[in-house]
């Protein structure tokens, strides 16, 4: 029996027994199935925790995930299987207390290279262009072997006429204004934005917001926002 459990969804955070990790919705139910569960120790389950990086900080060392990890004999289900997913960067703590850890460590460097040609529409003189622009900022070369980066790189140097920016910030900020020009044009208003320096007065304040709680978010290592914290310093949800 597999048990998946979406840490990033805030509801189940306040979740502070196995019953409310349970993929059920009458509460009688759910208490005999634990029950059930206990009585077998938890043999035969597998429990998929996906997500521990999106998870809020305090409740690593402090909620049933954490319990359910450092000690599964607590809760009865010590013949369990647990597996976890996390970026690494956020997951060192984990790394005591379990048994075994895999990494998907990305694109080789000819995976690379096909998957330009592929998104390049085998346009092997544009793929060569990208490689040798590339070539000359090892740390933007180096990001692609992350498949969402070579897949950012590759758009931006399609719409940019077959140019880049030179470093990782110059990327990630053609990336924002991207998404702002989005929401621009989806507003119906007018989407020219060359820097995120000169904002149009209607972005500058919930810009400025959304970034503050990025930036407290990164010194707290909280990868994702609730609604409820959206809405709390005035982001409406939409």
């Amino acid at each position: 029996t597999v048990v998946f459990v979406p840490l990033r969804e805030s509801a189940i955070h306040s979740a502070t027994s196995v019953e409310h990790i349970l993929p059920a919705t009458k509460r009688i139910q759910t208490a005999a199935v634990v029950a059930e569960l206990q009585a077998g120790r938890g043999h035969g389950m597998l429990w998929v925790l996906d997500g521990w990086d999106e998870l809020p900080q305090q409740l690593h060392s402090d909620s049933i995930f954490h319990q359910l990890i450092e000690d599964p004999a607590e809760l009865g289900l010590d013949s369990s299987t647990i597996v976890i997913t996390s970026r690494p960067v956020a997951s060192g703590n984990l790394y005591p207390s379990i048994t075994s850890r895999i990494e998907i460590l990305g694109f080789t460097a000819e995976e690379v290279k096909e998957y330009f040609t592929e998104a390049l529409k085998d346009d092997l003189g544009s793929v060569n262009k990208l490689q040798n622009i590339l070539s000359e900022h090892p740390i933007v070369e180096a990001s692609c072997h992350t498949p969402l980066n070579a897949a950012i790189v590759t758009h931006l140097f399609l719409s940019h006429n077959h140019s880049l920016p030179t470093t990782l910030h110059g990327i990630f900020v053609l990336v924002v204004i991207g998404c702002l020009k989005r929401h621009m044009k989806k507003e119906g208003t007018d989407s020219h934005i060359s820097s995120l320096d000169i904002l149009p007065s209607c972005l500058k304040e919930p810009f400025h917001k959304i970034c503050s709680v990025a930036y407290h978010g990164v010194m707290k290592n909280q990868a994702t926002f609730s609604v409820e914290e959206l809405e709390q310093i005035g982001i409406p949800h939409e």
